[in-house]
């Protein structure tokens, strides 16, 4: 026997669309987003004209005194320091920016069509997962329904055997039915609690009903 109502336990889930929640909360979906926006960036780079390549160099030698390079020259620095500093204007790259553009424009559309594909799918999920919570909510309130009238009938039942007017059986019947009517009421109130998990998860909701760690 459950002491407090499983449903209790859970937040109720915020009014409102649920595709709309899930889609915000959906991590592969601001991922896809992220890196199609890369890929839109970089197509827009690639078909620059103007792209100048700066390269930098700095070297540093240190020559030891023990390898008496003085005996053959008449001058040697033991510490010889060097920079270079390179600037290439590419102005004719023989098609390869443009097939860097299409290969980077060609990448945003696939990550765009799989970004479509997922919105679609969370959407369809969450709105699924919604219903079947508020079916499940009209359930149990039957069962609860169900079971008051089974308790209802108990009662009956036994102010009848007490004045000896019920049946043989009829307290004992009455006594069953309570017990499954509660059995059913229970299965029900189970199955609506996993149904609002699974909303609460697709919403991004979970994370606020996991306990905070103990202070060290």
């Amino acid at each position: 026997a459950l002491v407090d109502d499983p449903l209790l336990a859970l937040p109720a889930t915020p009014a409102g669309d649920a595709g709309a929640a899930a889609i915000a909360a959906d991590a592969a979906l601001r991922a896809l987003g992220e890196e199609a926006a890369a890929a839109a960036r970089a197509a827009i780079l690639e078909d620059r004209w103007f792209k100048p390549q700066v390269v930098a160099e700095a070297r540093y030698l240190y020559v030891p005194p023990y390898y008496n390079y003085d005996q053959y020259y008449l001058k040697v620095d033991t510490n010889t320091a060097a920079v270079g500093l390179s600037v290439v204007l590419p102005i004719l790259s023989g098609g390869l920016d443009g097939a860097r553009a299409a290969a980077a424009r060609a990448r945003e559309a696939r990550l765009q069509e799989e970004r479509r594909a997922r919105e679609e799918e969370v959407l369809r999920a969450a709105r699924s997962a919604a219903a079947k919570a508020d079916l499940s909510l009209r359930e149990v309130d039957l069962a609860r329904k169900t079971e008051a009238l089974a308790r209802e009938s108990l009662r009956i039942a036994s102010a009848l055997d007490r004045e000896g007017r019920g049946e043989p059986d009829g307290l004992l019947r009455a006594e069953l039915e309570v017990v499954e009517a509660r059995e059913e009421a229970s299965r029900a109130e189970a199955a609506a609690a996993r149904a609002r998990l699974s909303v609460l998860a697709r919403r991004g909701d979970l994370a606020s009903l996991a306990p905070l760690p103990p202070a060290r």
